[in-house]
């Protein structure tokens, strides 16, 4: 790492954040990141975000897709940390891989949305090597989240039925199996009207007690949304003028639908009000943990992207009689690791992304994400690494962890290596490259770029014709030559320290391509 170049043009390539620089908390740390790959090459660019992260059997599982946009089906993809390469095991029908689940030491994958009709929802599950899909969940449209309590294992759904002839209900469902997702039986249902859509997202054991989230969200135009709130939409609604708005309290002054192996109850155990849902629970150092989400008129695809201001995320700790807010701002949380020692959260708070790491949930470390990187959306912790997958497609593992002070620090910070893949012209631009145009504008330009020690920038290009590179100033020292390789040839080599940018152009001289390299400094934008 080099940082002898503080110039202002740097300053222009890499400003990603508001004009007011953020201030870093006590206790911080930057954590270095290099690309290990692009898992979803090749899928169109809603599915290759990288939704989940799990490790089991030494391999690093990635989920990805998209159930809104509908990309399946959806290969089950792994890390294998042997060779350092994705291995394809299975392929899901489904329309992407929201998540996957470790119950009873198999790991299982709840079926986000099957490309299969409705008659059945699906669940996937690793036996003795080799996974098997089981499509036998009752008109289970999204089965979302799978839990053993009782020796039975159980998934949470979003679920129809039918009155009659022309009437459809949707509501949430708790299906139960005794034979690891063979056969299934309705152990429990939320209420459902004519107006919204029930479905249970969460589901966890603990203390003995099966604990069960249900959320709703029901279709509103502008004219019922009150004025103010109109910020907080989706640029366009998600159908015939209707924004998908979640409905706050739906069990009146109760927040959880629980199981105590007899009879199903309903229990108040949050002291908050217009609770729209709970996400992602889990259990550490003995407690239920609860991330809540609680507002007004919150529009559900929109809260997926980010925090609207009527929303505010929180976190709490249950003990089985006893509720604690944890003490950690945030403005959203993206997703959580936890391990025997320590829990791990994936945060954004004042457009920086941390993970944030406790013992105690009284102490906390902060490991800051480079600036650069402002589409984190999903964690894994895998010997001593941290893993960091991206909305762009980038799976992300740590190298050097700085302590840090001050933004000046980190604002230059970009990873060493990146994958970029685009159809043009749009999702061309990534961290320090950007491609601008295609051989085949049908089909995929990808690039593969890493800025190694000696200020040598290494590219592999497939199907492009024209990308620049914006200099990785963090990594590279300006008193020396920089070295351009392009497909394994040396095509620049000179210095730049009064340049900010490559543009590289394939051009035909002689009947021969040759990569034109024409340095530039990078407008302010």
């Amino acid at each position: 790492m080099k940082r002898s170049r503080l110039t202002v043009l740097s300053m222009i390539i890499y400003v990603c954040l508001t004009q007011a620089d953020p201030s870093l908390p006590k206790n911080c740390h930057l954590i270095e990141l290099t690309s290990v790959g692009f898992p979803a090459a090749g899928c169109e660019h809603p599915a290759v975000r990288i939704n989940d992260l799990q490790f089991f059997n030494g391999r690093l599982y990635i989920g990805y897709g998209d159930a809104v946009i509908n990309t399946g089906p959806t290969d089950i993809l792994a890390f294998d940390f042997n060779d350092g390469t994705f291995k394809k095991e299975f392929t899901v029908d489904e329309e992407g891989i929201y998540t996957y689940k470790i119950v009873d030491s198999l790991l299982m994958i709840p079926g986000i949305d099957a490309t299969d009709d409705w008659h059945f929802g699906n669940m996937y599950v690793l036996e003795n090597g080799a996974w098997k899909k089981h499509r036998s969940i009752p008109n289970g449209i999204h089965v979302n989240d799978l839990e053993s309590y009782n020796e039975k294992l159980y998934a949470s759904t979003g679920t129809f039925g039918n009155i009659g002839d022309s009437i459809e209900c949707y509501f949430g469902a708790l299906f139960a199996s005794a034979d690891t997702g063979k056969t299934w039986e309705l152990a429990y249902a939320t209420p459902s009207d004519n107006q919204s859509i029930f479905r249970i997202t969460a589901l966890i054991a603990y203390n003995d007690i099966l604990y069960a989230f249900p959320f709703a969200y029901t279709g509103m135009d502008t004219t019922t949304i009150p004025e103010k709130f109109h910020v907080g939409l989706t640029t366009k609604p998600f159908a015939e003028g209707k924004y998908l708005i979640v409905l706050e309290d739906i069990l009146g002054t109760n927040d959880v639908v629980t199981f105590d192996g007899t009879r199903w109850s309903y229990q108040d155990i949050l002291p908050v009000k217009n609770l729209c849902y709970v996400s992602k629970p889990f259990v550490f150092d003995g407690k239920l943990i609860l991330p809540t989400l609680t507002g007004e008129y919150i529009d559900y695809l929109q809260e997926n992207k980010h925090c609207v201001a009527q929303a505010e995320q929180k976190l709490y700790a249950f003990d089985g009689s006893q509720t604690k807010e944890i003490k950690i701002h945030y403005d959203r949380i993206l997703d959580v690791v936890t391990k025997t020692e320590y829990m791990f959260l994936l945060i954004q708070n004042n457009d920086l992304y941390y993970i944030v790491q406790t013992s105690d949930m009284k102490k906390w470390t902060y490991y800051v994400l480079p600036p650069v990187i402002d589409d984190p959306r999903s964690l894994e912790y895998v010997d001593n690494t941290f893993f960091v997958g991206t909305e762009s497609g980038n799976l992300f593992a740590s190298q050097e962890i700085i302590p840090v002070k001050d933004f000046s620090e980190i604002d230059q910070c970009v990873p060493d290596r990146i994958h970029a893949e685009a159809k043009l012209p749009s999702d061309g631009h990534y961290y320090w490259i950007t491609i601008t145009d295609c051989a085949d504008r049908t089909d995929f330009g990808r690039v593969d770029a890493e800025v190694k020690y000696g200020n040598i920038i290494k590219i592999t290009t497939e199907n492009i014709t024209r990308f620049s590179i914006l200099l990785p100033a963090y990594h590279m020292d300006f008193l020396h030559e920089t070295t351009l390789i392009i497909n394994d040839q040396v095509v620049y080599e000179r210095m730049t320290d009064s340049i900010s940018e490559l543009v590289c152009t394939l051009t035909e001289q002689e009947s021969e391509h040759v990569w034109k390299i024409e340095p530039g400094i990078r407008a302010a934008p």
